[in-house]
């Protein structure tokens, strides 16, 4: 019986095939295949195969290379201590006159006799270097297998950590006036401070500035209105935060200028936050300006300096042909005040300049390690407080 069906699946695959070929149907073996079978042997064949491909994520077979740089995610800008410049440390403190010998008239009759004499007064302020530093280290392993692990080198590790000590520096300087530091850098917002600030209250719009929260270079505030007053222009604390309006900014100018050098707007800064920048531009926009107006500057060791010329600067945003200078630090009430800075009587002075310490005496640092430290010795120094000014409590 198996015989028998075997010669007839036989007959029948042979009129099958004959009939494909007289019509013309039989071209290629697939065709033949599929003539005599009903499917392609090689299409059978391939759903039938089982595949094993190494991939980029394989175990065993894979490794990501990250190299040694280390991309930042967060920030490390130091734009308000870029404004400001360094300049090399001079002297531990200067002279000032604090009031001028007389204020009377100086005529006289003919054949008077000499006026009495007089003499301005004086005083003597110190301003001392303050020490500042930032350490960190890689144990002596991690030191010597790093590069041939594609782990992160000295190189970079130092690299980041002297951006991040800048950094660091930056947000001391930018801190608010009711921060008294212990040691390191004065603020800018105490920098630009006055008797009449105590009254504006702190941060937190909760009270009045507290005792000493004003004072600088160990000159007070707290008595009263003093030649070491800079110029504020805020409001009472409680009062809550006010919708900023340009005359604000124009009042600072005007209150402060008298005192600049020639009354030039020469070497002048603003430095205030993206939020304020913003809103100085829509106000111009408001009024039908275009766009605020610019200016070509270039960040030089001893800050922003205006340039001339269409191939040389950097293009930023001005008022009044003062540069506007961003910095995501800045002291902010609702909106970011707004510093307007006098650098001919405004530096940092620098004892000495960021510099990088390294030791790998492993006796000496009672580890298997290499040391590094970023440090500065330095301070803020302000010449005339009368030229600076800030506009706060704004919104």
């Amino acid at each position: 019986m198996t015989d028998i069906r075997k010669q007839i699946n036989e007959s029948n695959v042979q009129r099958r095939l004959a009939k494909a070929w007289r019509g013309g149907l039989i071209k290629t073996m697939a065709d033949l295949e599929m003539a005599t079978y009903g499917f392609v042997v090689s299409d059978a064949l391939r759903l039938a195969k089982t595949d094993y491909p190494v991939t980029v994520d394989t175990t065993g077979f894979a490794n990501n290379i990250y190299g040694a740089k280390l991309h930042r995610n967060i920030t490390t800008g130091a734009n308000a201590l870029g404004a400001i410049g360094f300049k090399p440390w001079s002297l531990s403190g200067y002279r000032v006159i604090t009031a001028a010998a007389s204020t009377a008239t100086t005529g006289s009759a003919l054949g008077a006799a000499l006026t009495d004499t007089a003499k301005p007064t004086a005083a003597a302020i110190d301003i001392n270097p303050a020490l500042n530093q930032a350490s960190f280290e890689m144990d002596s392993t991690a030191l010597k297998v790093n590069p041939k692990n594609d782990g992160v080198s000295w190189e970079e590790w130092a690299s980041y950590m002297g951006d991040e000590f800048k950094n660091r520096l930056n947000r001391m300087f930018m801190q608010d006036v009711d921060t008294p530091i212990t040691y390191g850098l004065q603020s800018l917002d105490r920098i630009i401070s006055s008797y009449a600030e105590i009254a504006y209250g702190d941060i937190g719009d909760s009270a009045v500035l507290a005792e000493n929260d004003a004072d600088i270079y160990s000159q007070d505030r707290d008595g009263g209105a003093t030649t070491f007053d800079a110029y504020v222009n805020g409001q009472a604390w409680g009062s809550g935060d006010r919708t900023f309006e340009l005359p604000y900014l124009d009042a600072c100018f005007t209150s402060c200028r008298p005192y600049w050098n020639n009354r030039m707007y020469s070497n002048k800064v603003i430095i205030t936050g993206d939020d304020t920048a913003m809103r100085i531009s829509q106000l111009h926009a408001a009024m039908g300006s275009v766009q605020i107006p610019t200016t070509r500057v270039n960040f030089t060791v001893n800050g922003i300096q205006s340039v001339k010329g269409a191939d040389v600067g950097v293009e930023v945003a001005a008022y009044n042909g003062a540069p506007i200078i961003l910095d995501e630090h800045c002291v902010q009430d609702t909106l970011s005040r707004i510093y307007l800075a006098d650098l001919d009587n405004l530096h940092i002075g620098v004892l000495t300049p960021p510099t990088l310490l390294v030791s790998d005496d492993y006796q000496a640092l009672d580890k298997f390690s290499q040391m590094g430290t970023w440090y500065m010795e330095g301070q803020v120094v302000c010449t005339k407080f009368k030229g600076q000014g800030k506009v706060r409590d704004i919104k």
